[in-house]
């Protein structure tokens, strides 16, 4: 039609009032060879629809029925247009490709989204989304089997079988399928793959790669739920069922059909058999020796403090403070004791052959088979701390739970009576239910709980209180005094009940509950915080669960010099969080491990004497700012010159023995005077030899 009106060829106008799309692949075709590039033979496979060689001769349009998304059209010698744009059309058909103009929206939008929006920075097309699916136990002709009973049975039996009719294109088929076999394979993207093989969907563009990722990625994209096999439960008579084949009567268990019983007593309202139980209290003020002369009672039977009766029993120790031959079998014959049947049980061979501590849970049956050697109606585990796995952490409730409850099961199989000894913390705390070192599920997990502290009346003698029992009305306290037996070791003395209550012996100073307060919360930061940056609120809820609030966790940061800083997307609300962790600098041969490394969104100033870590404002506030390269290092003076300034090496951050609440800077020195860090008049600094 051109020539025989005189023209010198055809063009076509793209306006938003035709629903055609032109994609312009430039310099992707060797006109000698007629050879396409990779990246552009992708593209118009991809979108399958009329293609021709542009007037260049060097590259290729695609024509397809589409709108182009929003957003970017051009990129490298990639072009896409919808509208306001001219293409020369020159009728030289690419061979291979459809005579005919093709609508392919799914298409281009991939298309699109992978050249503008998800491509890697090498180039190459995402893999597919890491995750951890979900093991359902389902073989493959399970899978099928179910999938094809489900609701949407009859739409996976025509995609399985290969029939694409019902979708717009073929990649939207296969699109539908994979996010079915990723629901019935608990989102595994190499089993849906796997899958995807078996199916009358599969043909030869599921072999590349790009493609084959891309499906998938998008079909396990957003998705949270995935199938799990119906869970099972063991009835009292061995059957197994399904929860859901369960009727009402068969869930739970009505009262009326337990028998009461009476709880058995090793000390009445002390000490109860097949329980957990423990005693606080503070470094030397005899909580061991309480205990052993406890156990010394058990092993002879001897009549308890109170003169309650007690019937010869063995007992098991597990003490991680005090020696065998220098302390507790001193204080034992002290006592008393049978010592043939008591066992001490704090250490296990290695795999190595080489002593190492016993970890709770972990080594139960060694105490278990421990109880059994000596018939042991009491345990002491002196101090708990001591003895939890190193993968728990004793401030945090949940850690806590998972390694006393298998502990009370322990003692509930055994029957024997099991006495944990815990340190106090400095908390400044009221209640003696939250002065215990760790987390509040410590004395939870207990049915019974004491405190051992000095007598208010008389700093000489000591109190053995109540401050939780589970089991009974809360017996007296008692007093007792620590002497000197005929061997030099220490014995305890009891001297009958007293007034003085739990409370009563851990009221203190507040001036010095604050100070203890703040002690106990930088220690506590150490702790959470020596593995590496934490969420700050997770920070707080676990301060919360070790009794300490928020305003003396807001003082020990303070003190301790925590740097905070926000992490994810700025200024998207919601997409990023706070984070806290410990200003450690390390000197490894006089150099700062990047020391001026930018914190993203730090909050933080330098104090006005020039303190980097001094900090002000509030928990969320109170930031480290170092801006300066080598900001530690000491440089060489003349009035007191550094021979060596390598030699510095290993700076930690400020311990507790050198961390002063009062008048003090975070590195120990009397208002910060002598200080290098903290005093600006310091003569390292005020030569302004700090590069």
């Amino acid at each position: 039609a051109y020539r025989e009106h005189g023209y010198g060829g055809i063009g076509f106008v793209f306006t938003p009032e035709d629903d055609l799309c032109g994609v312009d692949l430039d310099g992707c075709l060797d006109p000698e060879t007629g050879e396409i590039e990779s990246w552009a033979s992708t593209i118009i496979e991809e979108l399958g629809s009329y293609t021709e060689i542009s007037p260049s001769g060097t590259g290729v349009h695609v024509l397809v029925r589409a709108t182009l998304p929003e957003g970017r059209n051009r990129k490298g010698r990639f072009e896409a247009y919808d509208r306001s744009r001219y293409f020369t059309v020159t009728g030289k058909h690419l061979a291979g490709t459809p005579q005919a103009i093709a609508g392919r929206q799914e298409e281009l939008r991939t298309v699109v989204r992978r050249v503008f929006g998800e491509e890697s920075t090498n180039g190459h097309t995402k893999p597919v989304a890491n995750r951890e699916p979900v093991d359902n136990g389902l073989s493959d002709d399970e899978i099928i089997r179910k999938a094809l009973a489900a609701s949407n049975g009859e739409r996976f039996s025509r995609l399985w079988n290969g029939d694409a009719e019902e979708y717009g294109s073929h990649s939207e088929a296969d699109l539908a399928l994979c996010g079915m076999l990723a629901f019935w394979t608990g989102g595994d993207a190499s089993r849906t793959d796997a899958m995807f093989r078996q199916s009358g969907l599969y043909r030869k563009k599921w072999n590349r790669k790009d493609y084959r990722n891309r499906t998938i990625t998008e079909a396990l994209s957003g998705k949270t739920e995935f199938y799990q096999a119906p869970k099972t439960v063991k009835l009292a008579d061995g059957t197994e069922r399904k929860i859901e084949e369960l009727q009402p009567e068969e869930i739970g268990r009505l009262l009326s059909s337990v028998e009461p019983e009476e709880v058995s007593w090793l000390w009445p309202s002390w000490l109860a058999l097949g329980k957990l139980a423990l005693v606080d209290g503070d470094p030397g003020l005899g909580k061991s020796a309480m205990t052993l002369d406890l156990a010394a009672r058990v092993s002879a039977g001897k009549a308890f403090p109170d003169g309650a009766e007690c019937e010869p029993a063995g007992v098991v120790l597990l003490s991680a403070e005090d020696g065998l031959a220098d302390t507790i079998r001193p204080r034992l014959d002290a006592a008393g004791a049978d010592t043939s049947k008591i066992l001490a049980l704090a250490t296990v061979p290695d795999e190595d052959g080489h002593d190492r501590l016993l970890s709770i849970p972990e080594d139960l049956g060694h105490m278990e088979k421990g109880i059994r050697r000596v018939g042991a109606r009491l345990v002491v585990v002196d101090p708990l701390m001591a003895f939890l796995s190193g993968d728990t952490k004793s401030h945090r409730d949940q850690d806590v739970r998972r390694a006393l409850a298998p502990l009370a099961g322990l003692a509930e199989k055994t029957g024997a009576a099991v006495l944990v000894v815990r340190h106090l913390n400095k908390a400044a705390a009221n209640n003696p239910l939250y002065r215990g070192g760790g987390s509040i599920g410590i004395i939870g997990a207990a049915r019974m709980a004491f405190v051992v502290g000095k007598d208010p009346q008389d700093e000489n003698r000591r109190v053995l209180a109540s401050t939780k029992n589970n089991l009974s009305m809360p017996p007296a306290s008692l007093m007792f005094g620590l002497e000197e037996a005929e061997s030099g070791s220490v014995r305890v003395n009891w001297l009958g009940q007293s007034e003085v209550s739990a409370k009563d012996i851990l009221a203190t100073p507040q001036d010095q509950e604050h100070a203890d307060a703040r002690s106990e919360a930088v220690e506590f930061l150490n702790e959470v915080l020596v593995d590496g940056p934490v969420a700050a609120s997770q920070v707080k809820e676990e301060a919360e669960d070790a009794g300490i609030s928020e305003r003396t966790l807001a003082r020990a940061k303070k003190a301790v010099g925590v740097i905070s800083y926000r992490e994810g997307e700025a200024g998207k609300r919601g997409k990023g969080q706070w984070l806290w962790k410990l200003p450690v600098v390390d000197l490894v041969d006089g150099d700062i491990k990047d020391a001026s490394a930018p914190i993203k969104d730090a909050k933080g100033r330098q104090d006005i004497n020039g303190g980097i870590l001094n900090h002000s404002g509030g928990i969320e506030e109170a930031e480290s700012c170092i801006d300066k390269r080598n900001v530690l290092r000491m440089p060489t003076t003349v009035e007191n010159p550094l021979k060596d300034a390598n030699s510095i090496k290993d700076a930690r951050m400020p311990t507790l023995e050198n961390v002063r609440i009062l008048n003090e800077c975070v590195h120990g020195y009397e208002s910060g005077k002598g200080c290098y860090l903290c005093d600006p008049d310091h003569p390292y600094r005020r030569n302004g030899s700090v590069s």
